[in-house]
């Protein structure tokens, strides 16, 4: 697990994070709103992706610090560091 350091200005750098816990993040991110997706109609939704994401986080990786909020910079990061992409479709009326 890498030792997190503060900058200067004493705020939370998301880019001296891991890049296992970014995927993870990510990864879990997107498998939460796959089951939001599915919930069927009647179905009550507890809390949102990001919110079971930072609980998630906070139980496996023992990181109590990493809140609903602080998700969204681990993605930007995860943009930085190469891991999300979007691809164009095949079609070519939709690539334009």
């Amino acid at each position: 697990m890498t030792k997190i350091t503060k900058a200067k200005t004493g705020r939370w750098q998301p880019s001296v994070e891991s890049d296992e816990l970014i995927f993870a993040v990510c990864d879990r991110y997107f498998f939460q709103l796959g089951r939001s997706a599915q919930t069927t109609e009647g179905e009550e939704r507890t809390r949102g992706a990001a919110a079971a994401v930072a609980e998630w986080i906070q139980t496996e990786y023992n990181r109590p610090d990493i809140t609903r909020e602080k998700i969204y910079p681990l993605f930007w990061e995860a943009c930085r560091r190469g891991f999300l992409l979007l691809q164009a479709p095949w079609e070519e009326t939709l690539k334009e």
